[in-house]
Parts: C-alpha cells; sequence; structure tokens
C-alpha cells in the first residue's frame, strides 16, 4: 500500500491509517456498539487492499468487488467483506446506501477524508477537482440523512483535518481551510434541499443559525415546508408578524410567565418533534385566528397580557426559523 500513490498526495498506507483513526471518531462520536466499532475499525483496515492487486490495476472498476472476494476467501465476516465492496456507495445520485452501520461508516469517512485531501492539495497549488468533490459531498449528505445521524458537521471536518495531520507530513493550517470545506458541504446540502423541492427562502431561514447538523436540519425544512403548503402561506404570513409584534413590544425587563401552550410547545421543540411542533402553533393560530389577528396588526390596543404567549412563541419559532435572514417573495 506504501508503493500506491492516493492523489497525487501520500499513499494508500496513510490513507488506510486515516480510515482506520477517523472511522473510530465517527463510529463513537454516532455511539454505536463494540462490535460495530471493532468491524468498522476492521473494514477501515481491508477496504483500500485489494487496490494493491494486479487485477484491480488492470481493471480498476473491479475495486471492492474484487476485495469483496478476496475477503471471503481468507475467511473474513460477511459482513467485512461485503463491507469492502459497499463502502464506495453511494457513488452517484440516488445509489443504494452500504447495508451496515459499518459499511457506512467507513464510507463516509472515506469520502470526507478525500474531500479534505482534495482541499490540502489545493493550499499546495494543486488543482482542485470540483466534480469529484460535489460527488464525494453528495455521497455525504445521502449517507448522513439515510443512516439518520446525529453529527455536528463542523466538528466531523476539524476531526477529519486533525487525522489527516496526524498522518501526513504536509503542513495544514486547519483554521484556513475550516470555512471552504463548512461551505461546500453546505452548498451542495442546500443544492440537494432544492431538488427534492424545497423553496430556498426555508432552506435559507433554518440553516442561517442552526448547528451544522444535517438530518436536524433536513427535518426542520421538512416540517417548515410542510405546514407553509398546508395553510397555503398563512403560516408564514403569521411568523412574520409574530416577529414584528416581537420588535415593537419586548420588553428586558420583564419574565415572561409560561402558559399552558406555551409548556407544551418548548417540549415539542425540545424532542425536536417539528412537524408536531408547528402543526400544534397552527391549531392554537386557527383558533384565535380573529383575536390574533387584531392583536398582531395592531387593530387592539396593545395588552401586556398577550406577550407571555406572542414573544416567547416566536422565539421558539425563531430558533427554528430566522425570518429575519431570508428575503420572501410575494
Amino acid at each position: 500500500m506504501e508503493n500506491i500513490e492516493y492523489l497525487n498526495f501520500g499513499n494508500y498506507k496513510d490513507k488506510t491509517k486515516r480510515l482506520e483513526t477517523y472511522s473510530k471518531i465517527i463510529a463513537e462520536e454516532l455511539g454505536v456498539g463494540k462490535e460495530t466499532i471493532a468491524n468498522t475499525e476492521r473494514l477501515a483496515l481491508l477496504s483500500k487492499a485489494d487496490l494493491g492487486t494486479k487485477v484491480v490495476r488492470e481493471i480498476p472498476i473491479l475495486r471492492g468487488t474484487i476485495g469483496m472476494i478476496y475477503a471471503a476467501e481468507q475467511g473474513e465476516r460477511e459482513i467485512i467483506a461485503k463491507g469492502i465492496c459497499e463502502h464506495y456507495q453511494p457513488s452517484f445520485s440516488d445509489e443504494e446506501l452500504p447495508a451496515t452501520t459499518s459499511a457506512k461508516i467507513v464510507a463516509f469517512v472515506d469520502k470526507l477524508d478525500e474531500i479534505i485531501t482534495l482541499y490540502v492539495m489545493r493550499e499546495q497549488t494543486q488543482e482542485l477537482d470540483p466534480l469529484l468533490v460535489r460527488a464525494n459531498a453528495l455521497g455525504i449528505i445521502d449517507i448522513v440523512l439515510g443512516s439518520k445521524w446525529t453529527l455536528n458537521i463542523e466538528k466531523t471536518i476539524l476531526d477529519g483535518l486533525f487525522t489527516l495531520l496526524k498522518h501526513s507530513d504536509v503542513p495544514i493550517n486547519h483554521k484556513k481551510l475550516m470555512q471552504p470545506l463548512i461551505n461546500i458541504i453546505k452548498i451542495n446540502f442546500k443544492d440537494n434541499l432544492i431538488r427534492k423541492g424545497h423553496k430556498f427562502y426555508i432552506i435559507d431561514g433554518i440553516m442561517e443559525d442552526a448547528d451544522f447538523d444535517l438530518y436536524d436540519i433536513y427535518n426542520r425544512v421538512k416540517a417548515m415546508t410542510a405546514i407553509t403548503e398546508s395553510s397555503d402561506n398563512d403560516f408564514l404570513r403569521f411568523i412574520i408578524l409574530l416577529n414584528d409584534y416581537e420588535k415593537e413590544y419586548l420588553n428586558t425587563d420583564k419574565d415572561y410567565e409560561f402558559t399552558a401552550e406555551i409548556i407544551e410547545w418548548q417540549e415539542l421543540y425540545e424532542k425536536k418533534q417539528y412537524n408536531d411542533f408547528f402543526q400544534s402553533v397552527e391549531e392554537f393560530r386557527k383558533k384565535n385566528e380573529t383575536t390574533i389577528k387584531m392583536i398582531l396588526s395592531k387593530e387592539i390596543d396593545h395588552n401586556e397580557s398577550y406577550d407571555n404567549i406572542i414573544i416567547p412563541l416566536n422565539r421558539m419559532i425563531r430558533s427554528i426559523y430566522d425570518i429575519d435572514a431570508v428575503f420572501i417573495p410575494d
């Protein structure tokens, strides 16, 4: 493996060491069991071994397939042998994901490590391959969403940079590289969501201040899209008025009392049950539509008793969807 070059950047021996280290970090971050961690480490160790065979050098498309056959012949368990083949998935949009958690982790790490490596190479004045970056980014997104993983992508990228630094002699300015790496995942994630039919002004409002957790952001976008469409945009108009109301009447010296509705919504919010949260708020809006409309449009004089529900509600909604961060077309 030491004699096989990797992307004009080191060799596959170093790449394999990174896969082992990085895969274990991600496995532990996901909270998987000891057996899965062990499977992940073994799979990472063997995942690229078939690249050293003559048949793969002559017919590169057989990478992974040959590894699976050789691993099975040499007595590796099925989960490892199949994982060697599957860890290259998905290699294109809508391709099936790896079947096991260990193969998904190695696939995720392999793709993210490749993106990080490409950006480090760019810092060394080598040309960046945008198509390869995009393919890997979309594969990462598909794995996270399809597996329903909760991961802070910023921390995950930082772990990848430090893993590369650990197994490389190349100086790496991680502070300089962090933002471009975050941005390339965000750009492709937004594109992925738009292709799924979500509006840019919903995506931008959700992503503005959210932790960079792809699956959580995806659930927020889906919930916001669903309530906006089902209410024929009435819910969107409602939260615009809520936001304007808080800006005018917020009293920073006042402790707002939590009503029964606010307590219920807070519980749904903390459990990340965004669909139920928005639906409950929408039911409240419809039930009290006339009064709420008069309050928010200032058709009646300001009454501080309404602040206890309107202002805390707006804060919760704004922590999911920042209406100030987007331009909403008419």
